[in-house]
């Protein structure tokens, strides 16, 4: 527990032994690593109400796992790449399975009585938010990342502060892409209601489709309001000749042509952005050749994490191609 001055927790917490699990090690240094974070995001700086609980929440996931990146030891037997597939596992594949249920809810709530709090204590404003402000920080940048969050804490410190509080700090950094406002770009991600799927068309070896629509973990599920909302979608996607490439996809379709023969399109570098990727058969066939080839030389561990995690759950809801 998170009391200004006073962190409380399990005494198993405190122990780990050299033949502790590394699953247990990171889960112990974890714990205490989100705690730590609160005595700034919570306590020095607090929230205005139960609505941004996930400001304190996404924040403390969020730092946490830089932070004990520092505290493994050799002889925990817990190495850097254990604690970035559990970041990965624990703050967006789990936020995304939560999330894609018809019933989930925004990040940012309105939680009109203090009762209803309990229920707000869930993946969405832990996972989820964590997973989103991680998908900024990687847009933006870890200097103006650093940056903003240093000012919103500075500004705030001692008191109380909302989600528009935030977004408008963060403003202060500069635009997330182009002349799109960060708080333009955040808001629409904390307010609505799950997240998209972008489906990736070869239309041909230059050409490729790529479209989006609400992901939802029903077969055969067509009801088109639901589908139909947008998201601003920041699109980050390799090549085989290792050329990356990034633009935001705000309506429901884009064309995207190459002047040159691509091979294949990876979509979602490292796993970094907050939707699932759909492929179509030659656009997988393309990445698989690849993969089998050699699987370290145009993906990284968060790519081949994600390529698995969008697969499997393409397969599981939606169709086996």
């Amino acid at each position: 527990m998170e009391n200004w001055g006073l962190i409380t927790v399990r005494e198993d917490m405190f122990y780990t032994y050299p033949d502790t699990p590394p699953e247990w090690v990171i889960l112990t240094r974890a714990i205490l690593a989100h705690e730590v974070a609160h005595m700034w995001f919570g306590d020095l700086v607090s929230i205005t109400s139960w609505n941004d609980l996930w400001l304190k929440e996404g924040a403390a996931v969020m730092l946490m796992y830089p932070a004990i990146e520092q505290l493994i030891t050799k002889g925990t037997h817990a190495t850097v790449s254990d604690i970035k597939s559990s970041l990965l596992q624990l703050s967006r594949f789990s936020a995304l399975e939560f999330d894609s249920v018809l019933n989930t809810h925004p990040v940012a709530m309105n939680i009109s009585d203090p009762t209803e709090a309990a229920a707000a204590f869930d993946a969405i404003s832990y996972s989820k938010s964590a997973a989103l402000l991680e998908m900024l920080r990687s847009i933006i940048g870890e200097g103006r990342f650093r940056a903003g969050v240093g000012k919103y804490v500075r500004d705030f410190q001692y008191g109380a502060a909302s989600l528009e509080d935030f977004l408008k700090t963060m403003d202060t950094t500069g635009p997330v892409y182009r002349d799109v406002k960060i708080s333009e770009f955040m808001r629409s991600w904390l307010t609505k209601t799950g997240f998209p799927e972008v489906t990736v068309t070869k239309l041909s070896n230059k050409k490729y489709r790529l479209s989006q629509s609400r992901f939802v973990n029903q077969p055969n599920f067509n009801d088109k309001k639901t589908i139909r909302k947008r998201w601003p979608v920041m699109i980050t996607l390799r090549t085989d000749r290792k050329r990356v490439h990034r633009f935001m996809m705000n309506g429901r379709t884009k064309i995207v042509s190459f002047n040159y023969d691509p091979g294949f399109v990876k979509i979602n570098l490292n796993s970094t952005m907050f939707y699932r990727v759909n492929y179509d058969l030659p656009s997988i066939r393309g990445i698989a050749e690849k993969l089998e080839a050699d699987h370290n030389k145009y993906f990284t561990e968060d790519d081949r994490a994600g390529l698995v995690s969008d697969v499997l759950t393409m397969q599981r809801w939606i169709s086996v191609q």
